[in-house]
């Protein structure tokens, strides 16, 4: 379906354990590895809210990847010396990675660098995006780091990026954080599409 559809940002409403996974990864990687003509390489990240998550879903790309082109981010590192082109890790470790925090006199990734970065990622996962988005407190004092990078890379690309948001919840709270993040109305939010749709393209 993301083939046909021409990369379209989309929410993938798939129940654990359906494969969803697979279904983001496929079309992504062979998109980055087999269809790349530009002289810059495009980056994809995919944040997830667990560090065992993010572990399940790099040990499926390393096996969808050409070798060394994957990063799993266990922990605030310069993304920039990687030559990796997908990076794979928990929102906390990914966005202290280019923002840093306050255990860090300064971002892991120059700050010059994590803009480059951020700026050619043509593809931005969000698994499990409402643990990501939506915060359980009801006044959130801070934006929560997915948040931050989707509306860093959807500024920095001036909204060409895609966004899969993957999730086994696609309601409406899901649906108005994630536009407000990529600076869209609830109403230009991106269209959610079944598991059944999706897994039989990918």
């Amino acid at each position: 379906h993301f083939r046909e559809t021409g990369f379209e940002s989309c929410i993938l409403h798939a129940q654990t354990g359906s494969g969803k996974t697979l279904a983001y990864l496929l079309p992504v990687t062979e998109y980055l590895w087999q269809r790349e003509s530009s002289s810059v390489s495009s980056k994809a990240m995919v944040l997830t809210p667990t560090r065992e998550l993010a572990t399940q879903v790099a040990n499926i790309a390393t096996k969808l990847a050409p070798p060394d082109t994957v990063l799993h981010v266990t922990h605030p590192q310069n993304l920039h010396k990687s030559s990796a082109r997908l990076f794979i890790g928990s929102a906390k470790a990914i966005h202290q990675s280019l923002y840093g925090n306050k255990d860090f006199p300064a971002p892991p990734t120059p700050k010059p660098a994590a803009m480059e970065i951020l700026k050619h990622t043509r593809f931005l996962i969000l698994d499990e995006v409402d643990r990501l988005l939506l915060s359980r407190q009801k006044q959130q004092r801070h934006e929560k780091p997915a948040a931050i990078v989707t509306a860093a890379v959807t500024r920095l690309t001036l909204g060409k990026s895609t966004m899969i948001a993957a999730s086994a919840t696609a309601g409406r709270h899901v649906r108005r954080e994630l536009a407000r993040c990529m600076g869209l109305t609830p109403k230009e939010c991106p269209a959610v599409l079944q598991m059944s749709e999706t897994a039989t393209t990918t």
